[in-house]
């Protein structure tokens, strides 16, 4: 028969022996996981943010009126794009319009306004991550000053960017009081705020 004394020793020895594992300050080295991966941009020698293609447009034949005509584009027979490798200046196109001059007759179109309407800005590459440039809706009068008609903020429109005008996006307006004949006018593009 068993001792009850000599057993509740060996359930407190048991007990000390427990809390003295348990109780024991044993702590666990690990390893850092954490790395960095790096990578640095440079840009190509001679960078620079450039204008790559721009539109002539035809705003075809009309009839001569006493009266103030609005004409639709016919054709443009390209886009506004402009490339920029990678700056982060941001950039402006202004376009700016000549005399509609009749050179056979040595008249001109008085009082002519291209009247430009938004486009349809997509990056070239599908890809492109960057913020597209923004067209504006302008009214460029012939002899005038230019007027901006695309435009990229700090830190957008970085990378290759076509400006589509459909035909609708695109008119001239002839006030009353011109004569017959075949003008045309030289638009003048010109990339500001820009990295040169």
């Amino acid at each position: 028969m068993i001792n009850k004394s000599l057993l509740g020793f060996f359930v407190i020895a048991a007990g000390a022996v427990v809390a003295a594992v348990t109780g024991s300050n044993v702590q666990e080295t690990q390893a850092d996981t954490t790395t960095q991966a790096s990578v640095t941009l440079t840009m190509p020698a001679d960078s620079k943010i450039a204008i790559i293609s721009m539109p002539n447009i035809d705003f075809g034949s009309t009839e001569v009126s006493t009266s103030a005509k609005n004409v639709q584009a016919k054709s443009i027979d390209a886009p506004l794009s402009v490339d920029n490798p990678g700056f982060a200046t941001g950039w402006a196109v202004d376009v700016q319009a000549g005399e509609f001059t009749d050179s056979s007759k040595n008249v001109n179109l008085h009082g002519a306004q291209i009247k430009f309407t938004g486009a349809n800005v997509k990056p070239q590459v599908a890809s492109n991550v960057s913020v597209a440039p923004v067209a504006q809706s302008v009214t460029v009068a012939s002899g005038a000053d230019a007027q901006t008609l695309l435009n990229a903020d700090k830190g957008t429109g970085v990378g290759a960017f076509d400006a589509n005008f459909g035909s609708d996006n695109v008119s001239l307006d002839i006030p009353s009081g011109n004569v017959e004949g075949s003008y045309s006018a030289n638009l003048t593009w010109t990339l500001t705020d820009s990295v040169m």
